[in-house]
């Protein structure tokens, strides 16, 4: 066998089994079952007058090619965010696991075990969207107003879809590579980098102006999408999703993209990000050199977070001194000393969160009202996506959730102590927006309550699903991006209120959201503790 030969066998034996983990993982179940129902409940039912795609204010009728325009733009949300955070995490678990050593005795060379993390990131991904067309496509055969076309469907999500799960990719693998990228603050830092590009590539390419976005920043696709609208459909104006009342005329007849030579070119130019971000990730791995990880030993790189971490940890320890101890073991436990003593660790892991809840006192104390409802609200919510999203797995990930499960009645009450403790945490930044805002009337502060509780339920149920944070990270900024970017046209989505269309009634249903999402993460873990004891 030549060297060439023999170095893709290596490649490809990395991706197989990377994929064969990634597709055990209980958070690509979980991502799968959401997407098979997502597309059920972003697509509105044409009879009410409302359509996923509206041209020139008329609803498309819901022929093959205008759901799988529909569907396909709404990629860069799904797996261009959520995608990243569900995908990230193979090299981690090499090195955790043990296999990255093994890795390191063999013949395989970084950049074939880096490439190969890459092909099966971006064939994990590629699964994925492939799941969400199948459902859309299975829509469409329910909705009945157009035959189904399944070449079609196909073709425009890979001509949307193939750059971007390739690029989502290789961003994940480069976050993970780089030490200071590879924590929880290289997880906030995508989330601004996705928003940065997505909304260049929108904004170059917006059809009105008829100005094309650079190829080589359009990975998510939005810059092409907007050009293609514009040249098939000669309209100054579309929207993709919920919003903006019933539309007026007969539908539109959408064609579906003009998919030729120049087209396909510009898509293809769009993955010239990749190769380079892969050289980068080449260039930062450390082949799980033990003597070049940080170490007790070695060289340890102290990332800005950290040294500020290190800054605020005196004054958390004096803050949380002041609160009783759960821990005492001069005491019977308690659900409440449990709960005080999760509460108190959350804390002192994470410092930060004690200079953002003072920063919070502060804004909701000077600020005025609308201040702190369009600007304090939205910035508080972001900052707990994050803080949340470790609490319900953080005993799986630090290996004691055997220790932590074999104390008396933790596993029968698991569930609602994590929900309790991630709950608290988030009340104890909310709880001064809360009371702000409720000088102004009770029903326009409840959103607030109702967000702070579905967040905590939500991240305990994707928590306990998947034993890991990330997925919970892209979900909660997902739905954070969502309903900031919407400015509560869907009443809805404004979950928090911030937008102030949220009333007593979305809060309610936001309440029934939170208690549905904590009742299916008590169901399961559950189950999962009677297939452990069986």
């Amino acid at each position: 066998m030549s060297a060439l030969g023999a170095s893709l066998g290596r490649v490809g034996a990395v991706a197989a089994t990377d994929l064969r983990v990634r597709f055990r993982r209980p958070s690509t179940l979980v991502l799968l079952a959401l997407l098979a129902l997502g597309a059920y409940a972003m697509v509105p039912d044409p009879r009410t007058g409302e359509g996923i795609l509206k041209i020139g204010g008329r609803r498309a009728l819901y022929t093959s090619a205008a759901l799988a325009v529909a569907t396909g733009g709404l990629l860069p949300l799904l797996l261009g965010l959520v995608g990243f955070y569900l995908g990230s995490g193979g090299v981690a678990a090499d090195r955790r696991s043990g296999a990255g050593l093994l890795l390191a005795a063999t013949p395989v060379r970084g950049t074939e075990y880096l490439t190969g993390k890459l092909l099966a990131g971006a064939g994990h991904l590629a699964a994925i969207a492939l799941a969400f067309c199948a459902s859309s496509m299975a829509l469409q055969v329910v909705v009945g107003e157009a035959p189904l076309e399944p070449g079609v469907f196909l073709a425009h999500y890979a001509v949307l879809g193939v750059p971007l799960v390739f690029c989502v990719a290789a961003f994940s693998l480069l976050f993970e590579t780089v030490p200071a990228l590879s924590g929880r603050g290289g997880d906030v830092l995508y989330f601004f980098v996705w928003t940065v590009l997505l909304s260049l590539a929108a904004a170059l390419g917006d059809p009105s102006s008829g100005r094309l976005a650079p190829f080589l920043l359009d990975y998510s696709g939005f810059g092409f999408l907007f050009s293609q609208m514009r040249q098939v459909t000669g309209a100054t104006s579309f929207s993709i999703g919920w919003g903006g009342g019933g539309a007026a005329g007969p539908p539109y007849v959408f064609p579906g993209f003009v998919l030729d030579g120049p087209a396909l070119l510009r898509r293809a130019l769009s993955l010239a990000p990749v190769p380079v971000l892969l050289a980068l990730s080449v260039l930062a791995f450390r082949r799980f050199d033990p003597s070049r990880e940080a170490s007790g030993t070695g060289a340890r790189t102290i990332s800005w977070r950290q040294r500020l971490e290190g800054l605020l940890r005196p004054l958390t320890s004096r803050l949380l001194a002041l609160v009783p101890r759960g821990d005492d073991p001069g005491r019977r436990p308690s659900f409440a000393r449990a709960l005080a003593a999760d509460v108190e660790r959350t804390f002192r892991q994470a410092p930060l969160l004690v200079a953002v809840a003072m920063l919070a006192l502060l804004g909701a104390l000077l600020g005025r009202a609308e201040w702190v409802r369009g600007t304090l609200l939205p910035g508080l919510v972001a900052a707990l996506v994050p803080a949340l999203a470790d609490v319900a797995c953080r005993d799986h990930r630090s290996g004691t959730a055997s220790l932590v499960l074999s104390s008396p009645r933790v596993p029968a009450l698991f569930v609602p102590w994590k929900v309790a403790s991630a709950s608290l945490t988030g009340l104890v930044l909310t709880a001064p927006v809360f009371l702000r805002l409720s000088a102004g009337g009770i029903g326009s502060a409840l959103p607030v309550l109702s967000a702070t509780l579905f967040l905590a339920a939500l991240a305990t149920l994707l928590g306990v699903a998947t034993s890991g944070p990330k997925l919970f990270v892209g979900v909660g900024l997902a739905l954070w991006y969502v309903a900031l970017n919407d400015r509560g046209r869907v009443a809805a989505l404004d979950f928090a209120g911030w937008a102030g269309a949220a009333g007593p009634w979305n809060a309610l249903g936001w309440l029934v959201a939170a208690g549905c999402a904590g009742a299916a993460a008590w169901a399961l873990h559950g189950f999962r503790e009677r297939v452990r004891v069986g």
